[in-house]
């Protein structure tokens, strides 16, 4: 290919590289022909040392040698280009080859970032239809609105003030509304084609709100590592 076109995709190339071996790859050399003469570029970056295998695509294993998966994974580099552009993949593989060198607890923060920036980039890349985030349909929200609102009014007896009574059903009138993370999340899930469990239901909205807010990734102890690997 050109250099110039080279130039462009070597970030989203290097990211590439860097998910099929499980480490954050840097381009040390460079060999490449310019206006018929060929040229060396040595950059002065270190050494990589440590040593990581990506567990998502099982290229070292004995029973998926035959079946060619690099070369699979090699010919998907035009749609990555394509789609490293709408949804920053590259930086997501960064930051899941981050999380493999800390200990589980910083891993798992690691990992709810990746999970809510590519649902945050998804969601706002135009590509995909965005739900209203309603938690049940609007037409049976509003009827059922209809006949409780009344009914919480009657029961407060006059007890509270008109302003507190507006402000109740202002509250009232978003609690059919998804929270913006987790309709993100319902987003992602839908579009990967991840069908919900209840592992995922415990890490979302539950697990996610204890991590950011108490610095916790589990009830219970003993549930850490299985967090982590959900």
């Amino acid at each position: 290919i050109p250099y110039r076109i080279y130039q462009k995709i070597k970030p989203s190339l290097k990211y590439f590289i860097s998910y099929l071996c499980g480490n954050n790859a840097i381009i040390r050399e460079e060999y490449y022909l310019l206006n018929y003469q060929h040229f060396t570029r040595t950059y002065s970056q270190r050494e990589i040392a440590e040593y990581n295998v990506n567990l998502f695509l099982p290229i070292n294993n004995v029973h998926f040698k035959h079946k060619r998966i690099i070369d699979d994974y090699a010919n998907t580099l035009a749609n990555f280009l394509a789609w490293d552009k709408k949804i920053n993949l590259s930086e997501v593989i960064y930051l899941i080859n981050q999380s493999k060198q800390v200990n589980i607890e910083s891993s798992f923060f690691i990992l709810l970032i990746v999970i809510e920036k590519i649902a945050n980039s998804l969601y706002d890349s135009g590509v995909i239809d965005k739900k209203n985030g309603s938690i049940i349909e609007d037409e049976i929200f509003i009827k059922l609105k209809k006949n409780i609102l009344p009914l919480i009014v009657a029961n407060l007896n006059g007890n509270v003030s008109k302003k507190q009574v507006d402000q109740l059903k202002s509250k009232f009138g978003n609690i059919n509304k998804l929270s913006k993370t987790e309709n993100k999340i319902d987003v992602l899930l839908e579009f990967c084609e991840i069908k919900r469990t209840e592992e995922i239901d415990q890490l979302f909205p539950r697990l996610r709100n204890l991590a950011i807010h108490q610095g916790e990734i589990s009830y219970d102890r003993n549930d850490s590592s299985k967090n982590y690997h959900t």
